[in-house]
């Protein structure tokens, strides 16, 4: 006798065929009226309160037809020999915002930078960074500010017709023996001050820097003192007493990166060096070295000028 073999539990009771959970439907009652139910049948307590809440919001999602938006993933045709998919890559490369410097070692997942960490290679920060560093990796996200093409006058042009008539406003000043001014920030990288440097000698450009955190105030102060127009370098590996005086070293002042890892190195005892640093800082406000200190000095503003005075 040939065996006869049924695709499901209906076709072999000769039933009409039927989609799984069909029987568990309620199709003359809406779901907010089977929510409705179940609350005046249910007694009051903040596991049910919690779970009908929850099918609320799934109920309100269902009735409102929310979709998700359709995203497609699209695969290398060429695939980099360097990227492999789900796999991190790391690269050395340096920050640098006008103000503070640290070289940094940058995780990269599918070409998108995730994570930047400091690089211990380096002589200046030593692995060390700031909570600026850290938070740059999110301004590569930010496309809201980011202008994705030049414009004039409002209106989006491609980069030929951008720079035919910036050059052509250009060559007409210098004909007409007018004044051409560049203003930047800082600028650190030798490749940009070489570009710079050939066009101004082209269009006769005088170049100005501008920084919105300045350290003119030092670099003069330090002249009308000591006969030096520049900074000291400081040290706080080989000191044992820091003064501070409205100076936020660890987080803000001049080049926090390495004042911190001097800092710490001071602030580790060992059996060469088991003595520690002491810090002592007179400020405003509450900073990052003011939390750090073994003795701080709250001040008011107005009373900052007796202590620099002193």
């Amino acid at each position: 006798m040939e065996k006869k073999y049924y695709k499901s539990l209906e076709e072999h009771r000769n039933e009409p065929a039927s989609n799984p959970g069909e029987r568990d439907l309620v199709p003359e009652k809406s779901l907010l009226e089977i929510l409705d139910e179940e609350v005046t049948q249910k007694p009051a307590s903040r596991r049910n309160f919690l779970k009908f809440c929850g099918f609320g919001f799934t109920t309100a999602i269902i009735a409102t037809s929310c979709e998700n938006p359709l995203q497609k993933a699209i695969p290398f045709l060429n695939k980099p020999e360097e990227i492999t998919p789900g796999l991190a890559n790391h690269y050395a490369s340096f920050f640098f915002d006008g103000n503070d410097y640290c070289s940094i070692v940058a995780k990269v997942r599918d070409g998108r930078p995730i994570k930047i960490e400091g690089n211990e290679l380096s002589a200046f920060n030593k692995g060390g960074t700031t909570a600026r560093v850290q938070a740059s990796v999110l301004g590569l996200y930010d496309d809201g500010s980011r202008y994705k093409s030049p414009s004039i006058d409002g209106k989006e042009v491609n980069w030929f017709d951008m720079d035919k008539q910036v050059t052509d406003a250009l060559s007409l000043i210098t004909a007409n023996k007018g004044k051409i001014v560049m203003l930047t920030s800082s600028i650190i990288s030798p490749s940009t001050r070489k570009v710079i440097k050939e066009f101004s000698a082209k269009f006769g450009t005088r170049h100005v820097i501008y920084d919105p955190l300045s350290i003119s105030a030092m670099l003069q102060a330090n002249k009308e003192t000591f006969g030096i127009q520049a900074l000291p370098e400081y040290r706080f590996d080989k000191a044992e007493l820091i003064l501070s005086i409205g100076a936020d070293f660890l987080g803000t002042w001049l080049a926090p990166v390495e004042y911190s890892r001097q800092f710490a190195e001071t602030r580790r005892p060992t059996e060469e060096n088991p003595s520690m640093s002491q810090l002592i800082t007179v400020e405003t406000g509450l900073s990052i070295t003011g939390s750090n200190a073994d003795q701080r000095i709250p001040l008011k503003p107005s009373e900052m000028r007796n202590w620099i005075l002193m």
